[in-house]
């Protein structure tokens, strides 16, 4: 954007497409912040990450605003959350948790002696809720593609409006702008395709019980994230560049960080000092 308004002459105009970009930019993250949101509270273990990420990007505002957090209703239920307001150390909360992190286990972690039909019924149960929460991805994987899908076809009729009435040169950028849009959407289109695909192949799978073909589905899905990462880092390279951009800290991305950290085998008191600068606005 702006390149594009380096020749526009009237600055009103520069500035209110300036403006837009900043406010599309803002708008964007947000919808990611709040993706990125849901995708960390699935597990108890991700919300135990998520709360020290927070704690991490809250650690210079007063205890009474950290206190909050640890009372809202995403974290008070946390054994780690009880235990930080109970707490009379003066130690920072966000080094605290780490610590009594590395020394308990997760309640989502804590085995049970059950016997087998207790145990068969619980899998199910939770194969039930997998299913299901796939399904859901399905559902938005499948909203996102139809309105990409109906924002392309809006793209390519504006374009080949505007190459009717274009002059010589502009008609002629004009249509490579077409090609340009044309192969973009056409590889946009296989690769969401195959997720959605990857994704029923997986419900389906979870529900007839067909390990090969979760693992089959499982990878393909695996395949899709390493494409999206080796483009800048994908999805939460985006979160943060915007975080960034918004001057704003961003919680969820240190919390990724240190989920990260400790699922190579680091306690999360070292995953602290690894992730010391990650999400912090700039």
């Amino acid at each position: 954007m702006l390149d594009q308004t380096k020749s526009i002459k009237d600055p009103v105009v520069a500035y209110q497409k300036l403006e837009d970009a900043r406010a599309s930019m803002g708008a964007l993250t947000s919808e990611l912040t709040t993706r990125q949101e849901d995708l960390m509270k699935e597990g108890e273990a991700q919300q135990e990450s998520l709360l020290l990420g927070v704690l991490m990007t809250k650690q210079k505002e007063s205890l009474a605003e950290q206190m909050k957090i640890l009372q809202s209703a995403d974290f008070a239920k946390l054994d780690v959350s009880k235990f930080l307001m109970k707490s009379t150390a003066k130690e920072a909360l966000y080094v605290q948790a780490a610590t009594w992190m590395d020394t308990h286990q997760s309640k989502a972690t804590k085995g049970m002696v059950m016997d087998e039909a207790a145990v068969h019924a619980k899998a199910q149960a939770r194969a039930d809720a997998l299913a299901a929460s796939f399904e859901k991805r399905v559902e938005s994987l499948e909203k996102v593609h139809s309105a990409k899908e109906k924002q392309h076809k809006t793209k390519m009729k504006e374009l080949e409006e505007g190459i009717k009435k274009a002059g010589k040169k502009s008609k002629h950028v004009m249509e490579a702008l077409k090609k340009r849009e044309e192969r973009n959407w056409k590889k946009s289109d296989v690769m969401q395709q195959h997720d959605i695909d990857s994704m029923k192949a997986a419900v389906k799978a979870i529900k007839t019980n067909d390990l090969k073909a979760l693992e089959k589905a499982k990878g393909a899905l695996e395949d899709s994230i390493k494409n999206l990462k080796s483009k800048n880092g994908g999805f939460l390279v985006l979160l943060e560049l915007g975080h960034q951009f918004m001057e704003k800290d961003c919680p969820y991305c240190a919390a990724q960080c240190v989920d990260k950290c400790h699922t190579e085998g680091k306690p999360y008191v070292t995953c602290l000092t690894d992730c010391a600068d990650a999400g912090k606005g700039k």
